[in-house]
């Protein structure tokens, strides 16, 4: 347990962890599917990032198990995610703070969003990557 201040305090940091969270699997998705088109295998890749410092929650607990196994299927709703993406950017410009970083992986989540449909789990954030690169992010240990 963490204590980070008045009443709202763990909210505002849930929000932020989320943007973080998002924004990281955005660049890791991308990052896979251009090392896929260059003939990386994604798997493999996922476990140099987990040894070398591009590693994150996201390569350690999302990529393999969601992704290189296409089954994208994270409860955690994409919908959701932009929800507290949204809160965040808001409150850097309440702050009146620039946050470009988080205004653009915003605005690419709202087209993911927009392009996955509702009800989806943020993975088809990754589908949506994969649709953008006209890349699928496949390893040989994909299921077919």
């Amino acid at each position: 347990m963490f204590h980070l201040g008045a009443l709202g305090a763990g909210h505002t940091m849930k929000c932020l962890n989320n943007l973080i969270t998002a924004v990281t699997l955005t660049a890791t998705a991308e990052g896979l599917a251009i090392g896929t088109r260059a003939g990386l295998d994604p798997a493999v890749m996922t476990d140099v990032l987990n040894e070398a410092t591009g590693g994150s929650w996201i390569t350690r607990t999302h990529i393999h198990q969601r992704v290189i196994s296409r089954s994208f299927d994270d409860p955690f709703k994409l919908e959701l995610m932009l929800k507290d993406m949204g809160i965040a950017v808001d409150l850097a410009r309440e702050l009146g703070m620039p946050a470009p970083i988080s205004e653009e992986g915003r605005r690419l989540w709202q087209q993911a969003d927009a392009a996955r449909g509702p009800g989806v789990s943020v993975s088809e954030l990754v589908r949506w990557v994969e649709t953008e690169a006209g890349t699928e992010i496949r390893s040989a240990t994909s299921p077919r």
